[in-house]
């Protein structure tokens, strides 16, 4: 199972799921979120033109199977906190034709190894 950081021109392949994921936050919180057709591509390539931003996916026999969004945060300046920065998972999903296989196991642990690799916890 071979993890793949995103780039651009991984737009397409990717937007289904994306939007996907976007119904599900309709469904979750129908106040907040608007259904819609369409993965904003001007968003997308904000997410791979971050550096502090990681979108990663696994591809199976053509087919795009999971996919995750990690940011790079700061702790806020606040006494309770010692500093520094941490990894936040934003977005991960796994389509239902591959669920129960390690898909989202695996995609976490690439994430933790990239907030490793930057110092993050």
């Amino acid at each position: 199972m071979e993890i793949k950081v995103a780039n651009k021109e991984d737009f397409e392949q990717l937007e289904p799921l994306m939007i996907e994921i976007e119904h599900h936050h309709v469904h979750l919180e129908p106040e907040v979120f608007t259904p819609v057709d369409f993965y904003d591509r001007e968003h997308f390539d904000q997410l791979i033109d971050n550096e502090h931003e990681r979108v990663l996916y696994i591809e199976i026999e053509g087919e795009v199977a999971g996919m995750l969004i990690a940011v790079e945060r700061q702790f806020p300046p606040l006494p309770i906190f010692v500093g520094g920065k941490y990894i936040e998972i934003e977005e991960l999903s796994v389509t239902k034709k591959f669920r129960r296989m390690g898909i989202g196991k695996a995609l976490m642990n690439a994430a933790e190894a990239w907030a490793i690799s930057r110092g993050l916890t």
